[in-house]
């Protein structure tokens, strides 16, 4: 949504890419034995993502190799990682420690793979919350009560100077052999209070100094790649002299002194320029002619055809980023039926005579891996005709340039092709399908080798694929009968029509929305116990935390009731609510047209038309520009040099 003339709204995303962990203590029992080690993301102590186990592991190390990226829906002080062990025979799982960033701190690690020291976790460390207080200074060695109503210490510390500050440490009064539990604390420097000045207050609680001290020793570190943004997005007429020299990329010649290509040249995380160029290029519906330019120009320069698009260009990334955003349900539909076949079935597939375990047998290993390489294959061979219509006419276009620079090598209009669609779209899907939200399973290693084999033989699928999906210039539009899946996932409900307050009156349930409905069921595939047409849905609204003493809770508006739910964490909160406030945007739209007098009107089809063309793409114009100009002033010096040296070389030439 953009933002009103005068109105500044605050927008954070993050991507984290877990590495591995190294150099681990042992056990408390001291074997150096085999474990299983996963890591839980938390923003402050609420946790919102966990990692795959990374299974039969040795003591001192443990990789993961996964990333997560989200929208941040609220403000927050620390980015916290906590590695555990699981303990599989007590069925239980350790805490071994944590590695916590504060907030403030992120913009020092921004795109860099590093390292950092895990740290002991205990009682005292873990602490949350805020804490009113209010001092008045009546003289300079005299003050008024702490303002805290329950298990309240302050301590006046004496210095030389006098009072220096006021601690207040919270306590809960837990009776029984573990007595009191320490709940946090906060120093309030008095240095600068003069007598009658006040002093009135909410402070984050902290941890002792003491906490974890107690603990030596090394923990080992933990490797991390963190990409964290946080923009002042104003509104979107702000951005319209930037938007336009911006757009205008696609008609300058050379392409070079445009610039979507300088942005591209000086940025050193061109990562952060190919998402929001890709996604504002796309929301103009000019995403076609940019890939087009920088490609033709890419192309013009190749004297191998070997080498076109196998670096990371700023047009391979900004294609692969594309294929991200309007390819999701498009893999959703191909290849998620096999996937959840093969971790149904966990069967072993391992071919290499020394990788086999005891009691496998090759031969049928085979078998298994040629049915799921046949399911996988022919999957998606048919599903030539539901590409996108956007990568649709991409490919055409790229074919079209190796036809017009290489018109003698035939083989050159598919290799351009299938090293985007196989090699960077359905091959790392497949290797890794919880990065493209495919499943949400724990993947073992004997299965996450399967992916692997898999992931190799469909870059070897043949040319006719290829010449489907790349003879659609136009992008025909396919009607879709079978809805598409727009977001799932596990959340609590609260009984409908039930008016006693009670705790059985919620319930896990597994929700899915679709292009035509928000159903849940008891389990996932099971059998809906309740669907909802999206064109019922009237509204979705947060509750505040207050009404039921429950986080994460809103609440969607039915004709005739009300359905209260519960995310599992702020930011599965967030997503839940932007798709379905833009499912009740899209249901105003039409009720509003409908009441034209001619059927032909804009939204008098059925809602599901229109979430299935704009809703599974949605794109912040204006967010993003603000991240280019973001990253235009950062790069402010480098452009500059860069302008100098084009005028040298231009002042030379003359």
């Amino acid at each position: 949504m953009a933002a009103s003339p005068g109105q500044v709204r605050l927008e954070q995303r993050l991507r984290v890419k877990i590495g591995e962990a190294k150099n681990l203590v042992l056990r408390n029992h001291g074997n150096s034995g085999q474990r299983d080690v996963y890591c839980a993301i938390s923003l402050d102590q609420e946790e919102i993502f966990r990692s795959a186990t990374a299974e039969k592991t040795l003591d001192l190390s443990a990789f993961f190799g996964e990333e997560f990226q989200f929208d941040i829906p609220r403000e927050f002080r620390f980015l916290s990682f906590y590695l555990y062990d699981r303990d599989r025979p007590m069925k239980t799982d350790r805490i071994m420690g944590k590695v916590s960033i504060k907030k403030d701190n992120l913009h020092k690690y921004h795109g860099k793979d590093q390292w950092f020291p895990i740290t002991p976790v205990d009682a005292d460390s873990e602490v949350q919350g805020k804490v009113h207080v209010e001092i008045r200074l009546l003289q300079i060695r005299q003050m008024n009560d702490g303002y805290p109503q329950h298990n309240v210490e302050i301590n006046l510390v004496d210095e030389d100077a006098g009072f220096q500050e006021v601690r207040v440490a919270l306590w809960h009064d837990s009776p029984g052999v573990f007595g009191n539990v320490f709940l946090g604390e906060v120093k309030i420097p008095l240095n600068d209070m003069l007598p009658g000045d006040e002093n009135n207050a909410w402070y984050f609680l902290q941890p002792r100094d003491s906490a974890g001290k107690h603990q030596r020793g090394d923990l080992g570190t933990l490797r991390l790649n963190l990409h964290y943004t946080s923009d002042h997005v104003f509104s979107s007429q702000s951005y319209d002299s930037l938007r336009n020299l911006i757009l205008q990329s696609t008609g300058i010649e050379p392409i070079t002194s445009s610039v979507s290509w300088l942005l591209g040249e000086v940025v050193p995380q061109k990562q952060d320029v190919v998402q929001p160029l890709t996604r504002v290029f796309l929301h103009h519906g000019q995403v076609v002619a940019f890939v087009s330019a920088f490609a033709r120009h890419e192309i013009s320069k190749v004297t191998d055809t070997n080498t076109i698009f196998r670096g990371n260009t700023l047009v391979s990334k900004c294609i692969d980023e594309l294929m991200k955003l309007v390819g999701h349900h498009y893999l959703r539909s191909t290849l998620k039926p096999t996937l959840d076949l093969i971790f149904r079935e966990r069967k072993p597939c391992e071919i290499d005579p020394t990788k086999l375990q005891q009691g496998e047998s090759r031969e049928i290993n085979l078998t298994n891996l040629k049915e799921y390489i046949s399911l996988i294959l022919k999957a998606i061979i048919n599903s030539a005709l539901s590409c996108p219509p956007v990568m649709c006419q991409i490919f055409s276009e790229l074919k079209e340039l190796a036809n017009t620079y290489f018109p003698n090598e035939r083989e050159v209009r598919y290799s351009v092709i299938s090293g985007f669609v196989f090699l960077r779209f359905f091959a790392p899907a497949i290797l890794h399908p919880k990065l493209f939200d495919l499943t949400t399973e724990q993947i073992d290693p004997a299965t996450h080798r399967t992916l692997t084999l898999l992931s190799k033989t469909v870059q070897s699928v043949g040319n006719l694929f290829l010449e489907i999906i790349s003879s659609i210039p136009n992008g025909g539009q396919k009607a879709y009968d079978t809805p598409l899946i727009l977001k799932e996932g596990t959340m609590i409900k609260r009984a409908q029509g039930r008016k006693k307050f009670g705790i059985k009156n919620f319930k896990t349930r597994f929700f899915r929305l679709t292009t035509h409905s928000l159903s849940y069921s008891k389990t996932e595939g099971g059998t809906p116990l309740c669907a909802i047409p999206v064109d019922e849905i009237l509204a979705v609204e947060r509750v505040q935390e207050s009404s039921f003493k429950i986080k994460n809770m809103f609440q969607l508006v039915q004709p005739n009731r009300t359905l209260y739910i519960q995310a599992t964490n702020c930011v599965e909160e967030k997503e839940w609510l932007d798709l379905l406030t833009k499912v009740c945007q899209y249901n105003s739209h039409r009720l509003k047209h409908c009441k034209s007098t001619s059927e032909h009107a804009p939204g008098c089809s059925a809602v599901s038309n229109y979430l299935e063309c704009d809703l599974k793409i949605h794109i912040d114009s204006d967010r993003e520009m603000e991240r280019l100009r973001s990253v235009l002033m950062e790069n402010m010096a480098s452009l500059e040099k860069l302008l100098s040296m084009y005028l040298e070389y231009s002042f030379l030439v003359v």
